[in-house]
């Protein structure tokens, strides 16, 4: 597999994109993604300002998780969430509404307007936290650590055959990637469309070409592999991210990353690597 030159991001340019992203309309041909690390936030008076943006429910169900790095990053991810999407709507990120849908996806609830068309998707794993916000089309995200362990142990369950001949001539180490490659793109495409693990999904499958993903799908599925625009890269060399976006009157959405300023204590810089997209070439834009 050849990795894309890393992509660096400075204290200036994540400061930028902030500023672009929250005080500008999303543009309908875009999906920003937003990154945030776990630790970039300390106990103390962060964590405190963070839990003053919380809904009651949210606090209580903070208070819930036994372990500790479990509330930090549950009370972290609410917290990111509210203050990005206040940012979009020009709403204090406390007055936000969640509501979920009928699979336990949550929406905002109670807007009006231009408002219903955000559309927003969240997945965290040890090491990030990630955030794509979209105007217009449904989307996903899906972000998995690379040490993650036991997707072989239910490959057969995910993988279409194609998938699985593919697989059989790579290494021990080349396989437990492609596993994860795989696995996120099929969760991010699952989200996009509302259903999570209820999707069959062995009748869609992956192709690999270098920078290029190919993207198919079964009549069965009842759904056009044309109808989605998929970009996966890896975070710091240790995540493995992807996004799925619907397709509309505007073609593929381009794929922007940032992170918030000011949110945490300084943000440490992103390296974003191995970037595959199903466009060509492959798009993705560093702010």
């Amino acid at each position: 597999m050849r990795a894309l030159p890393p992509v660096p991001m400075t204290g200036e340019t994540l400061v930028a994109a902030a500023r672009s992203a929250c005080c500008a309309k999303l543009a309908p041909d875009a999906i920003d993604l937003w990154l945030l690390h776990p630790d970039d936030l300390q106990e103390g008076a962060g964590t405190d300002r963070c839990r003053a943006l919380l809904s009651a429910a949210e606090r209580a169900r903070e208070r819930r998780f036994v372990f500790a790095r479990d509330q930090h990053t549950y009370l972290l991810t609410r917290a990111f969430v509210r203050t990005v999407l206040g940012q979009y709507l020009s709403m204090r990120p406390q007055d936000l509404v969640f509501q979920a849908d009928a699979h336990g996806r949550p929406h905002l609830a109670g807007m009006q307007g231009e408002s219903p068309a955000l559309a927003f998707n969240l997945s965290h794993t040890r090491g990030l936290i990630l955030l794509g916000v979209g105007c217009g089309r449904a989307l996903g995200v899906d972000a998995e650590s690379l040490d993650a362990h036991g997707l072989s142990d239910i490959a057969d369950q995910f993988l279409a055959p194609g998938e699985r001949v593919a697989l059989s001539g790579l290494d021990d180490a080349a396989r437990h990637e492609r596993h994860l490659e795989t696995w996120t793109l099929k969760e991010a495409y699952a989200k996009a469309r509302s259903i999570g693990l209820a999707l069959p999904m062995r009748q869609c499958a992956f192709a690999f070409d270098d920078g290029h993903l190919s993207f198919t799908t079964e009549p069965g599925l009842a759904d056009p592999a044309a109808g989605w625009h998929f970009w996966q890269c890896r975070v710091n060399g240790s995540v493995m991210a992807a996004v799925c976006g619907e397709m509309n009157e505007t073609g593929g959405p381009s794929i922007t990353v940032a992170t918030l300023s000011g949110f945490a204590r300084a943000a440490r810089p992103l390296r974003i690597s191995h970037v595959r997209s199903s466009a060509r070439p492959a798009v993705g834009v560093v702010r």
